[in-house]
């Protein structure tokens, strides 16, 4: 029996239980996307955890703008109210020339040379910033800001190795109230007929687990050009339905070139998925990515473009996964900007294609996403993040609807609160042990519109993550 006769026949009997084996090629590609997008957001939580203030910037009482210290250049409190109003806007150098003519001014004065330390370290001058912070250690501080100053010159020492690993692992839960995707309308078209599928949506739990280990090693260059290899994978252990476990596991090798114009950085990566006991992709591709300098000490822009090579496993038992095998092309262009001392906005766009080896799983397609973070006391943190996407496929199915061009629109928000565990805990139940491990729980909403009732659906979630790094 040839594959076109098959998927006919595979498709029909299908028409009243489409969803319910949870195998279809619309729940498998919902299910694959949600595994992706999970783990994507484990990394980027993992990446954006914002760092404690270890010498908490005093209230600004006032504005001071360049004119007033210019005016009166020897005036140590109109220097110090413009620094803290630069570090607030996170003006960084402009904050560090005018803590700089304070400590001409006032040599001994530890609260100024600490903060000034601080700059120094989130500039990357560590060489500076260690001096600083050794200078501080021969100064008479309380036991907890000497212990702040010991972590910091730790931090340095471990920054400045040439090679340097970094290791996290995240646990947690994830709840789904549409896990098997069943369609919004309860019903799915074959052959251009509208029939019910008699599939309840099913609500399950998945138990999460994912893994990472990064090597970067400084090639040695005046500029900070790198290597850097990574090992990743994320399991999701459904407890009721089996076939939809999901394992994604990903390498990726490349490097990183330091320019005047920002950094460069290009990399290789294959990944295979696996739902259920079968897989489902296997890809293999290529990465390049520009991040350039601030913009008008506003922005950082960026452009990222990736081309992979899909190869679908038999997943469905149709034998037409390779109708779906192709090139995945995406251009994306974005900017992240520094809102005020605590808040950050990730914006970006962009525009993608996928050449499959049949045009009815071709399709080229459109997105926006944006990510808002508030950073708080302690570590803490709440980031909201939505994207809106449009894809148009390229020919119709005739398996399906042969007079419908398929059409999807997706729209995803989610919500994200966390921080470092101790920071939610009493003092009585703090430990040392517990230091560097972050606590996360997520609220989000996944919706596709097609016009095409098989690909419409929405899904409720939430998860608790709890991960922690280690560096060394």
């Amino acid at each position: 029996m040839n594959s076109v006769t098959q998927r006919c026949i595979t498709l029909a009997l299908a028409a009243t239980s489409l969803m319910a084996a949870g195998t279809s090629t619309a729940t498998a590609q919902s299910i694959a996307q949600s595994g992706v997008e999970t783990e994507r957001n484990i990394e980027h939580l993992q990446g954006q955890q914002p760092q404690q203030q270890p010498f908490p910037l005093p209230p600004l009482t006032r504005e001071v703008t360049y004119d007033d210290v210019l005016n009166d250049p020897s005036n140590v409190e109109l220097n110090y109210l413009y620094a803290l109003g630069r570090i607030k806007d996170g003006q960084l150098t402009k904050a560090q020339v005018a803590l700089e003519r304070i400590l001409i001014m006032d040599p001994n004065n530890a609260s100024v040379r600490a903060i000034y330390g601080v700059v120094l370290f989130r500039l990357g001058n560590f060489a500076e910033a260690k001096s600083i912070f050794n200078e501080l250690l021969e100064m008479d501080l309380s036991s907890t800001d000497r212990a702040l100053v010991d972590k910091y010159i730790d931090e340095i020492n471990l920054l400045s190795k040439l090679t340097h690993y970094t290791a996290s692992i995240s646990i947690g839960i994830r709840f789904d109230n549409n896990k098997n995707a069943i369609t919004d309308s309860g019903k799915a078209s074959v052959f251009g007929a509208l029939l019910n599928t008699n599939t309840p949506k099913r609500g399950d739990i998945g138990n999460i687990i994912s893994a990472s280990l990064e090597v970067r090693h400084d090639l040695g260059f005046q500029r900070p050009h790198e290597a850097y290899a990574k090992v990743s994978g994320i399991l999701v252990d459904q407890n009721n339905e089996d076939g939809l476990d999901l394992y994604n596991g990903r390498i990726d090798g490349g490097g990183v070139m330091a320019t005047d114009y920002g950094s460069i950085d290009l990399s290789l990566n294959l990944s295979m998925l696996h739902l259920g006991s079968a897989q489902y992709l296997r890809s293999m591709g290529a990465a390049l990515r520009w991040d350039g300098p601030m913009v008008m000490e506003l922005f950082h822009p960026y452009v990222a473009n990736t081309v992979d090579i899909l190869k679908y496993g038999d997943h469905d038992n149709t034998s037409s996964a390779p109708e779906r095998d192709g090139i995945k092309t995406r251009m994306r262009l974005g900017a992240k900007m520094r809102v005020s001392q605590n808040q950050n906005l990730d914006i970006n766009a962009s525009l993608y294609q996928h050449n499959a080896e049949k045009k009815y799983n071709a399709f080229v397609g459109r997105d926006v996403t944006a990510t808002y973070t508030i950073s708080f006391n302690e570590g803490r943190f709440i980031s909201g993040n939505g994207s809106y996407a449009v894809e148009r496929y390229r020919k119709e199915d005739a398996f399906i609807d042969a007079n419908i061009l398929r059409k999807d629109t997706r729209l995803n928000v989610g919500l994200t609160a966390g921080g470092p565990i101790v920071s939610f805990l009493p003092d009585f139940l703090k430990h040392e042990n517990l230091n560097g491990i972050v606590a996360t729980t997520t609220i989000d909403r996944r919706k596709t519109s097609s016009n095409l009732a098989n690909y419409s659906s929405t899904n409720w979630g939430g998860q608790f993550m709890i991960s922690k790094q280690f560096k060394f």
